[in-house]
């Protein structure tokens, strides 16, 4: 068996070179053997790579799949194969593609080919549902199949000779396409997505591979471009994003995009020593307006609010509402507290002037909280709770005033200094336990599927602490990791037990970000694994949304490592990031989480229901199965389970608790929620 295979390294080509070809012989070997497509999604489950498991991993090759390549008359000329760095499963477009290219590989190596075998490809790529293109080693456009006439409306005769700069949109940066023609001049496969245009001027996205073809001395003799219109995807997406990121009444960014843009924007002040103010801005009586003039009037007002935030602060200011009568501002790159001041007093004046609702004329104020960065603080986190206690002075204050955070009125900063020596001790005096909250199959009977591990400080003084508390403030010491270290040993530990008992289910345990990124991470948890004899495939980790956006070629290589030893992977708090689809392709997810702050406010908060049920659309086409959090109503799950999501967790079907207050559920299977 031998090839030219200038995308593999060269040691591993030298290796398989020469092998005899026969079933058990890697993916090539066999279909090559047996005439058939050979799909080898795990390599390392596989066992016609048996012989081959340790070379391949040296290889950084997952999965391959490879199909035979037949000549004129149908005897086996070779194979064409793909192969991925992570386990693949091809669906039906991969497979028609690899059909259609190993044809195409086949009329390049034979160049001779009957006419009723030339006429059979000829029709396989002109119905083939995908576009293809076909040009010289210039570039020079030599063939164009109907999908793609259908799509770009260009017929053959209109590019022939042309090269695919035509379809150039004029949106993507020069430096993008030189990157692309480096790889393919190079003999290797490009894959990406790209912006493009029809012959009428409409741009839409295209998922793009572009294959280069090789003669017998490896010279370039044609590029093959295959490509799909995405652009309906890519709108699903930005959907998403949109009912997402922002609040459907103001138009303004919500807490979540807020965050986002904050994380920006303290990155910018670092790297440029620069300064900027966060107001936090509350109604006052907005209740006593709700109830006496209605929810209507209410809205009105909420909007009329925004829009004079926005008619008073600068185009550069960022604006959000993050809760039913809050909203907050980061003014950017400011002198110092005078000009904060200035601006604060102008908001107060603009937002006080009266407000026409149908016939009532409402005057308005706020209460609005400062705080200044980096003086007061550098995180998310601490710049939140510094102006809503700044805000709430200006409350006690007698509202429609602002008020400057100081470390005066901070009592937590004394708790907090108090609780990280306290966190510091309480591992060695074994005050933490685990508490465990299953997740439930819900589609059909309600049955326990999975525990998720969930710490809990049992303090000897203070009794139970709330994890909000105390988790941030292990995070910023750096504790999280040997806590995080010893939740995953007693999960596995208390997992083992319940598998001697006679119960096996998934014990689910989260990771935090400096988990995550932590080098010995693998390590850790194959150690926890081995000690306690618990099998990899009932651990699942717990990733956050926010996680995986964070290096984001470290995140990739670690969830395939991750996946390679057998555990399950769950994106948790999806939707609280800013994650794109094309990226989550890419990531080796079986379940994704859906954040319960989307599941509190169903049924009453109609754009909650469709983020809800567009999440689950989006997972299910992705191959995931979804978990939705926070279950609290029959409402809720009864919208759940209507759009087909496979899990659930919340109060309504059980709380966290110590496992053995747990097991009562593990032999329970309910047909409804009144069981």
């Amino acid at each position: 068996m031998s090839g030219a295979a200038p995308s593999l390294p060269a040691f591993y080509s030298d290796a398989v070179n020469g092998l005899a070809i026969g079933e058990g012989v890697g993916a090539c070997g066999t279909a090559a053997s047996t005439g058939e497509m050979v799909i080898s999604a795990d390599i390392q489950n596989d066992p016609c790579w048996a012989d081959f498991k340790e070379l391949t991993a040296k290889a950084g090759l997952a999965s391959c799949w490879s199909q035979p390549i037949f000549g004129s008359s149908h005897e086996i000329l070779g194979t064409f194969a793909i192969y991925h760095g992570y386990p693949h499963q091809p669906n039906n477009d991969h497979i028609a593609m690899m059909e259609q290219a190993s044809q195409l590989v086949s009329l390049a190596l034979e160049r001779k080919q009957v006419e009723g075998d030339l006429q059979k490809l000829s029709r396989a790529v002109e119905q083939s549902p995908t576009m293809v293109l076909i040009t010289d080693e210039r570039g020079k456009i030599e063939y164009v199949n109907e999908e793609f006439t259908d799509v770009t409306g260009y017929s053959l005769d209109e590019v022939r000779g042309k090269t695919p700069a035509i379809l150039n949109a004029g949106e993507t940066a020069p430096e993008f396409y030189k990157e692309m023609w480096d790889v393919i001049l190079e003999g290797h496969d490009w894959h990406g997505e790209i912006r493009n245009k029809t012959k009428s001027g409409q741009p839409y996205w295209s998922m793009l591979s572009i294959s280069p073809i090789l003669d017998e001395t490896h010279t370039i003799t044609h590029f093959i471009g295959v490509s799909e219109d995405i652009s309906a995807q890519k709108k699903t997406l930005e959907q998403i994003e949109q009912l997402a990121f922002y609040d459907p009444l103001t138009l303004l960014g919500n807490r979540r995009l807020f965050k986002e843009q904050l994380d920006i924007e303290l990155k910018k002040a670092k790297r440029n020593s620069t300064i900027f103010a966060l107001f936090y801005l509350d109604l006052d009586n907005f209740k006593q307006i709700n109830d006496t003039l209605g929810h209507d009037a209410g809205d009105r007002l909420l909007q009329a609010i925004a829009g004079r935030l926005k008619g008073t602060l600068r185009q550069s200011d960022l604006i959000a509402r993050i809760g039913g009568d809050e909203f907050i501002v980061l003014l950017a790159d400011v002198a110092g507290a005078a000009e904060v001041a200035s601006v604060a007093n102008k908001l107060l004046q603009a937002i006080s002037q009266p407000v026409l609702l149908g016939s009532s004329e409402v005057k308005a104020t706020v209460s609005l909280g400062i705080t200044m960065v980096p003086t007061d603080g550098d995180d998310w986190a601490v710049l939140m709770k510094n102006a809503d206690l700044a805000m709430y002075r200006a409350k006690h204050k007698g509202r429609n005033n602002f008020q400057f955070f100081t470390h005066e009125m901070n009592d937590e900063v004394v708790n907090r200094a108090s609780m990280e020596q306290e966190l510091r001790n309480a591992l060695n005096n074994k005050e933490f336990c685990v508490h465990y909250q299953p997740q439930w199959s819900i589609l059909k009977e309600l049955q326990p599927v999975c525990l998720e591990a969930l710490v809990r400080w049992n303090h000897p003084e203070r009794g139970q602490v709330s994890p909000a508390e105390f988790i941030p403030v292990a995070e910023d010491l750096g504790l999280i990791v040997e806590l995080g270290e010893w939740v995953l040993n007693e999960a596995c530990s208390q997992g083992r037990l319940l598998i001697d008992a006679g119960y096996s289910i998934r014990m689910a345990v989260n990771l935090s970000m400096r988990q995550f990124f932590d080098p010995e991470l693998l390590n850790k948890i194959k150690k926890a694994l081995e000690l306690h004899g618990f099998p990899a495939s009932l651990l699942e980790l717990e990733i956050t949304e926010s996680m995986i956006m964070e290096e984001v070629d470290v995140v990739v290589d670690t969830l395939h490592q991750l996946k390679l030893l057998g555990v399950s992977l769950s994106i948790d708090d999806f939707g609280t990031g800013y994650s794109s689809l094309s990226y989550l392709k890419r990531l080796p997810f079986d379940h994704l989480k859906v954040d319960g702050s989307f599941v509190r406010d169903i049924p009453q908060d109609k754009s909650d229901m469709e983020i809800t049920s567009a999440v689950i659309a989006m997972a299910h086409k992705l191959g995931l199965k979804v978990i939705a959090e926070g279950i609290e109503t029959h409402e809720q799950m009864a919208f759940l389970r209507e759009n087909g999501c496979e899990m659930g967790q919340g109060f309504l079907l059980a709380r966290p608790a110590p496992l053995d207050d747990i097991m009562k559920y593990l032999d329970v299977e309910m047909d409804s929620l009144g069981d």
